[in-house]
């Protein structure tokens, strides 16, 4: 059943989160608009620079919880062979749009939400949708992805 899975994905991100916060200084500066902007940077420079644009948003320790219910993943290599397929992909375009975003008391880090969609690049047709959480840390490059996951819609 996908609804465990996905319950225990959130609580597991929210205790990421918590962890994160906790283990960082006091005293960012960031703010929601900025997160949002990093948000539709990260949509930018994967679409243009498809995995490499991905993993420049993501910081060495991030970790990924694969939208189809595998394994948790982290680090470079781990998420570059699970991200690689489809980022990399002549036949397949991923987007998304952030739609929300909290930052942390901390002030560097927090999430953002959206909705996000696996095109086909030739006709446009839409192969998978759904939703997405994504927490962020603010690091010394700027707003960088310490975690990623997302819920696919169901389908009709």
């Amino acid at each position: 059943m996908r609804v465990p899975v996905l319950v225990i994905g959130v609580f597991g991100a929210a205790a990421l989160a918590l962890a994160l916060t906790a283990a960082s200084p006091s005293g960012g500066n960031g703010t929601v608009e900025e997160l949002l902007a990093a948000d539709r940077a990260f949509a930018q420079a994967a679409a243009a620079d498809g995995l490499d644009g991905w993993m420049s948003f993501m910081t060495a320790d991030a970790a990924r919880m694969p939208i189809f219910g595998s394994d948790f993943v982290a680090g470079d290599a781990a998420i570059r062979a699970l991200d690689g397929p489809l980022l990399s992909s002549a036949e397949q375009l991923l987007t998304w749009m952030p739609e929300s975003g909290h930052l942390f008391d901390d002030g560097r880090h927090g999430f953002t939400s959206g909705t996000y969609e696996v095109r086909n690049r030739a006709g446009g047709a839409s192969l998978d949708a759904g939703r997405y959480l994504t927490f962020w840390r603010l690091t010394e490059d700027g707003w960088r992805v310490a975690f990623d996951t997302g819920v696919a819609r169901a389908r009709p």
